[in-house]
């Protein structure tokens, strides 16, 4: 899955649940901590959550 897609996801998911924790989202996307990290930092910079 592309980063981008990952990230629409991520705002899908916390839109539809309110609440999301990283090791969660990790898991779901099967990619490391960290990675989840960086996605919530350019999605909050991108202004979408």
């Amino acid at each position: 899955m592309l980063a981008a897609e990952r990230k629409m996801r991520i705002v899908e998911h916390v839109r539809q649940c309110r609440i999301a924790t990283v090791a969660g989202l990790a898991q779901q996307f099967n990619v490391h901590e960290a990675t989840i990290r960086r996605d919530l930092m350019e999605i909050e910079q991108e202004g979408l959550l």
